[in-house]
């Protein structure tokens, strides 16, 4: 990245946390998670190789700085929402009460009220 992309992720970051913070205490079953803390893992699905996370804080300010709301693709199939990045592991899954397409309304809210 850059330095002025640096400065506008920094400076979204902290203003769009707060609203994070307070979707996410909606949802019960994910006490003590924080923006920081929740990931959408991606796997190849011939290798079952974990090749993409992003946390859900990472994943707001990144759409709002390029200006690309989110979308849910049916394809997702291949994706997951943990509680560690890069894994696939149910040890850490929050599924099946908060699943990608949770995640991804998540981030549409907060990229709307940006």
């Amino acid at each position: 990245m850059n330095d002025a992309y640096d400065a506008a992720f920094n400076d979204i970051s902290e203003n769009i946390r707060p609203l994070l913070v307070q979707l996410l205490a909606e949802h019960t079953e994910l006490a003590g998670v924080t923006p920081e803390t929740l990931f959408i893992n991606g796997i190849d699905p011939a290798s079952g190789t974990v090749i993409d996370s992003q946390s859900l804080l990472h994943a707001t300010v990144h759409r709002i700085i390029e200006r690309d709301p989110p979308e849910y693709h049916a394809g997702y199939p291949h994706a997951g929402v943990f509680t560690q990045a890069y894994t696939f592991d149910d040890a850490f899954r929050v599924e099946p009460t908060f699943q990608a397409i949770d995640f991804w309304y998540i981030v549409g809210q907060a990229y709307d009220a940006a």
